[in-house]
């Protein structure tokens, strides 16, 4: 507190204070933080996605004193983009699920027409046979009859045979043969035993 004492008055036990009193210091606003809880607020309300701006606006803000409204903001903003990120995701996933039903139907598609295309090979498997005393080809005789066809992924149609019967193999949608995807059909007829038709 400023003050004066008179001359006359300076040796006296008591001395007289004249002056002003100080004023009183005003209060400190943190805006950064009060804008980044407003925002947050609103980030709630729009699904999280303003979120993300208010909680850097709001962490920015935790740099000044007070610190309660940027605290509030960092929550919120928190909150919210946790809620934008599991929309996110979920809308992620189900355009996943969409595409992947869209592309089984797709590949249901091409392995009806496949099994159209080895029907039609194996009713010349069969004029083989008819011509053969009922006997299937051997396999290297089979494979040069099924060079003209291919499935509907364009990958050649394998003719396979051993004792156990014989079969049209495609490698399907993957392009690799002997996997869960190949498209197969039993080939009716009789192998014929006398030439070791064992599949390597």
């Amino acid at each position: 507190m400023a003050f004066h004492v008179p001359y006359e008055q300076r040796r006296c036990d008591q001395p007289i204070y004249i002056g002003f009193d100080v004023p009183p210091r005003r209060k400190k606003h943190n805006w950064t933080g009060f804008w980044g809880f407003l925002l947050g607020i609103f980030g709630i309300f729009t699904a999280g996605f303003l979120s993300p701006l208010a909680l850097l606006i709001s962490l920015w803000g935790l740099r000044k004193q007070p610190r309660g409204f940027a605290t509030a903001g960092v929550v919120l903003g928190l909150t919210g983009t946790l809620i934008a990120s599991s929309i996110v995701a979920a809308g992620m996933r189900h355009h996943h699920s969409i595409i992947a039903r869209n592309e089984q139907r797709a590949n249901n598609v091409k392995v009806e027409k496949s099994e159209k295309i080895f029907a039609t090979a194996a009713e010349e498997l069969a004029d083989f046979a008819g011509d053969h005393s009922g006997e299937l080809p051997d396999p290297v005789s089979g494979n040069m009859l099924m060079l003209k066809y291919s499935d509907a992924w364009g990958n050649p149609i394998r003719f396979d045979a051993d004792k156990s019967g014989a079969s049209l193999r495609s490698a399907g949608a993957d392009g690799r043969i002997d996997t869960t995807d190949d498209v197969v059909m039993p080939v009716p007829g009789i192998v014929n035993q006398e030439i070791g038709l064992t599949r390597n």
